[in-house]
C-alpha cells in the first residue's frame, strides 16, 4: 500500500509539476528547437557563402593572370563588400592593389590597402598592406607617412618594415638611421635558415651606397 500510495504521490507531484510550469517548459523547447533550426540555417549559409567566395576568389586570380583589371576590380569589391571578414577578401584586395600600383594608380591602391587594415583582422594580411601602404607614400614623397605607417614594425616581416624603414630615412636625410634600420634587416636576414641570396644583396647594396657606411 505504502508503494502504491508514493506512485499516487509522484503521478499528482508530476501532475502539479505541469500544471504549474508546463507552459514554460514546453515554451523553451520551442526556444531550443528554433535556436538550433536557426543555427543549422546560419551554418549553412556561411558554408554557402564560403564557397562563393572561394569561387570568386579563382575568378579574381584568373583575371588577373590575364591581365583583366576590370573584372578583377569587379570581383575584388564584391569580396570586400559581402566578404568583408574573410581571407578572400582580403587576398583580392592585394590583388587589386598591386594591379592598381602598376598602372600608376596609387590613390585607389592606398584606399584598398586602407580597406585591409580596417576590416582584416588577420595580422599577417594587415603587415604586408602595412609595408606596400608605406612604399606607396615613399613614391608619393611622404617619408614621414610611411614611418607611422611602419609602427610598430613587424616581426613576422621584419626585413620587409626595416628595409623601408631604412628608405623612409634616406628620403629625410638621415642616413645614420637609414644605416640602423638596413643593419637589422640584414642581421636578421642572415640568421633565417632560408636566406634570399637577392635581398640579402639588395640590403648589402643599400648600405654600400651610404656615406662613411660600414657593414658586415
Amino acid at each position: 500500500m505504502a508503494d502504491f500510495m508514493n506512485e499516487q504521490e509522484q503521478v499528482e507531484l508530476i501532475k502539479n509539476f505541469w500544471k504549474r510550469y508546463g507552459n514554460w517548459v514546453l515554451g523553451l523547447f520551442v526556444i531550443i528547437a528554433f535556436g538550433l533550426s536557426g543555427y543549422q540555417y546560419w551554418q549553412h549559409r556561411q558554408e554557402q557563402n564560403l564557397n562563393q567566395a572561394s569561387e570568386m576568389y579563382l575568378s579574381l586570380v584568373n583575371s588577373a593572370n590575364q591581365k583583366d583589371l576590370v573584372n578583377m576590380k569587379a570581383q575584388a569589391e564584391f569580396l570586400m563588400k559581402n566578404n568583408s571578414n574573410s581571407a578572400y577578401a582580403g587576398l583580392s584586395a592585394l590583388i587589386l592593389a598591386s594591379a592598381e600600383v602598376s598602372q600608376d594608380d596609387l590613390s585607389s591602391a592606398s584606399k584598398d590597402l586602407q580597406w585591409i587594415l580596417t576590416h582584416q583582422k588577420n595580422t599577417d594580411l594587415k603587415d604586408i598592406a602595412r609595408v606596400r601602404l608605406a612604399r606607396i607614400s615613399l613614391e608619393q614623397g611622404e617619408p614621414q607617412d610611411a614611418i607611422k605607417i611602419l609602427s610598430p614594425v613587424s616581426q613576422t616581416y621584419f626585413i620587409d618594415f626595416e628595409m623601408t624603414l631604412g628608405d623612409a630615412y634616406i628620403l629625410l636625410g638621415q642616413n645614420d638611421q637609414a644605416a640602423l634600420a638596413y643593419q637589422a634587416a640584414l642581421d636578421q636576414g642572415k640568421k633565417i635558415s632560408e636566406k634570399d641570396p637577392g635581398v640579402l644583396n639588395l640590403i648589402q647594396m643599400k648600405l654600400a651606397n651610404l656615406p662613411s657606411a660600414n657593414f658586415n
